[in-house]
C-alpha cells in the first residue's frame, strides 16, 4: 500500500505542475495579448504626435511669411 501511496503522490504532484504550466502559459498570452494593444496605441499616439508636430511647423511657417510681407 506504501508504494502505492507513493505513486498517487508522484501523479498527483505531476498534475499540479501540470495545472501550474498551463496557468502560467495562460497569464503569458494575457499578458502579451495586453503588451501588442499597448504597443498598437503607442503607434496610433507617435502618429497622432508627428502629425500634430507638422502641422504645428505649417502653421508657424505661415506666420514668418505672413509677418514678412507685413
Amino acid at each position: 500500500m506504501s508504494s502505492l501511496g507513493t505513486l498517487v503522490g508522484r501523479v498527483r504532484e505531476q498534475l499540479s505542475e501540470i495545472g501550474e504550466a498551463i496557468a502560467g502559459n495562460a497569464a503569458d498570452r494575457a499578458l502579451e495579448e495586453q503588451i501588442r494593444l499597448a504597443d498598437g496605441q503607442l503607434r496610433t499616439w507617435r502618429a497622432s504626435l508627428a502629425e500634430l508636430k507638422a502641422r504645428h511647423l505649417a502653421a508657424s511657417e505661415r506666420r514668418d511669411a505672413d509677418a514678412a510681407t507685413l
